[in-house]
C-alpha cells in the first residue's frame, strides 16, 4: 500500500498518524495475549500456575522478537529505560506486499501504559511531511528525513501520550507512547528525550531489518 499525502488537507499526517496507529492497535485484538483488559488477580493465577515449585509467582519476559512483525525493531532494554514500565506482552505483523506494519506493546494489568509502533510505505518529500504537521507538532531534528513530536492529554482510563512520527527513506512511521492514568504532563515531557532515542533507534533497526512478509506465510499454510 502506496500512500499519497500530498492531496491531504492540513491535518493531513495526523490523520495518517490515526490510521497507522489504529492499524497497530488491530494487532493486539488479533493476539489474547496482548489483551490488557486482564483482571489483575487472574495474571497473579496464571502466573503462579506457571511457578507451582516454589510459590511466587512466574515473571512474565517480554519477547518483541516472537511477538511478530515490526515488534522486532524495538530495543526492549531502550523501551524500559524511556518508559519506565515494565511491558509484558506485544503482538505485531508485517505484510511486504502492502508494505505495511505494525506492534503494539501492553502490560497484562491494563489497558495502559501502552505503546504502539506503525510503519507504512509513503510517496511524500520532507517538505510535504513537515507542511502537513499539525501547529500543536513540535518538529525534529536528528530522526529520518523529517519529525514531529506531539503531546496528547490523557483520556477517562490513561494518561497523556506522546506521539512521535518521522519520514525515513520513503517510510512514515508513528510511534505512540500512553501513559498509565494519573500521569502528570510534566513527567511525560521529561521523557521526551529517552522515548526519541527509542524512535531513533526503531529507524536504525529498520534500515538493517530483512522482514520475513507473514503475509506470503499465511497464503502458504491455506494452500
Amino acid at each position: 500500500m502506496t500512500l499519497h499525502l500530498p492531496g491531504l488537507p492540513r491535518a493531513g499526517v495526523a490523520v495518517l498518524a490515526a490510521s497507522l496507529l489504529a492499524l497497530a492497535s488491530c494487532s493486539s485484538d488479533a493476539d489474547p495475549d496482548a489483551n490488557g483488559d486482564q483482571d489483575p488477580a487472574d495474571v497473579e493465577q496464571t502466573n503462579d500456575a506457571e511457578d507451582e515449585g516454589n510459590g511466587e509467582p512466574a515473571e512474565l519476559e517480554l519477547d518483541l522478537e516472537a511477538a511478530g512483525g515490526i515488534c522486532a525493531l524495538i530495543d526492549p532494554e531502550l523501551l524500559t529505560s524511556a518508559t519506565g514500565v515494565e511491558f509484558t506482552s506485544a503482538s505485531g505483523f508485517y505484510d511486504g506486499g502492502e508494505d505495511i506494519g505494525s506492534c503494539a506493546v501492553q502490560t497484562n494489568v491494563g489497558t495502559f501504559p501502552d505503546l504502539t509502533l506503525a510503519l507504512a510505505a509513503a510517496e511524500v518529500s520532507p517538505e510535504t511531511f513537515e507542511d502537513e504537521m499539525v501547529s500543536d507538532a513540535e518538529e525534529l531534528d536528528d530522526l529520518g528525513d523529517a519529525a514531529f513530536e506531539l503531546f496528547l492529554s490523557g483520556g477517562d482510563t490513561s494518561g497523556p501520550a506522546l506521539e512521535i512520527g518521522w519520514l525515513s527513506d520513503g517510510y512514515v512511521f508513528e510511534m505512540r507512547y500512553t501513559s498509565a492514568e494519573g500521569t502528570e504532563l510534566d513527567d511525560l515531557e521529561d521523557s521526551s528525550a529517552d522515548l526519541l532515542e527509542l524512535a531513533q533507534a526503531i529507524d536504525a533497526a529498520w534500515e538493517d531489518w530483512e522482514p520475513t512478509d507473514e503475509s506470503e506465510e499465511l497464503e502458504e499454510e491455506d494452500d
